[in-house]
Parts: C-alpha cells; structure tokens; sequence
C-alpha cells in the first residue's frame, strides 16, 4: 500500500503547490475508510502511480468496475481526499470522470460507457485533442473486439 500513498501524497502536494505533516496520515484514512488499506489492487498502484509522474497513456486502460477494489473504490478514495484533503478539482459527472492536473501536465479521464465489467481510462497530456484521440483509440479498440 506505501506505493498507493506515496503517489496520491505526490498529487495532492502537486495540487496544492506544498506538502503538510497531517497529508499523509489523512491519505491514509481516506484509503481505510474506503477498504484499501490493506491491499490496494496493482492496476490502482500503476493508474495513480502514473497519474503521480504525469505519464500520458499512450492507448486506452481499462479499470476494473466494482468497490473497493474497482474504480468505484478509486473514485470514492479520490473524492474523499478531495474532501478531507485539498481540493482535487474532479469532475464525476456520472458517466465520465476529468481532472485536471494543470502542474502535472496531465488530464485524466475515464468513461463508466464503455460496458462491461471495465470502464475505459486514460492519461493525457492537458492541450492535447482528448476527443479526437478517444475516437481514435475506440474505434481501434473496436477492430481488435472479436
């Protein structure tokens, strides 16, 4: 799990430009409070990891739906640390999820549309076509489906 807290500890000390002492034991609560402070799931480790280094994707990622362990578990962590912590600036607006990271560089989006028990995500450098981009890689995504 220190992998977990040391990237979301990165991103909320990139949102809000300096770390505070109570940071981390409040990372930590958010993440017990919604089941993952035992064993966070890889995929979670590597999404925010990379979010935490503002690595682009360079094709779609697919998270697992469910909770805790799915991005539901995700999410609800997220917009826990936005409440508890700083202000995240998240936008779930039901179907899709954006944030941006304006000092990381990076837009994160994911789409709950994509059916199934996955939801499509990505990392994207912030200016770049998002839409175009998406279209781009579902319409590959759909080649490859058999």
């Amino acid at each position: 799990m220190t992998r977990l807290i040391d990237s979301l500890c990165d991103i909320v000390t990139a949102v809000r430009g300096n770390a505070l002492p109570s940071d981390r034991d409040r990372v930590v609560e958010a993440l017990e409070g919604d089941g993952l402070s035992e064993r966070p799931p890889k995929w979670m480790e590597d999404f925010v990891g990379a979010i935490a280094k503002g690595e682009p994707s360079e094709k779609l990622v697919s998270l697992p739906n469910g909770y805790p362990d799915g991005e539901n578990g995700l999410i609800n962590t997220l917009l826990d640390i936005d409440e508890r912590v700083v202000p995240l600036g998240i936008d779930d607006s039901g179907e899709c999820v954006q944030w941006r990271i304006p000092k990381l560089g990076v837009l994160v989006f994911w789409s709950r549309e994509s059916g199934g028990d996955a939801c499509d995500a990505a990392i994207r450098p912030i200016g770049a076509d998002l839409n175009t981009w998406l279209h781009v890689q579902w319409n590959s995504k759909r080649r490859d489906e058999p």
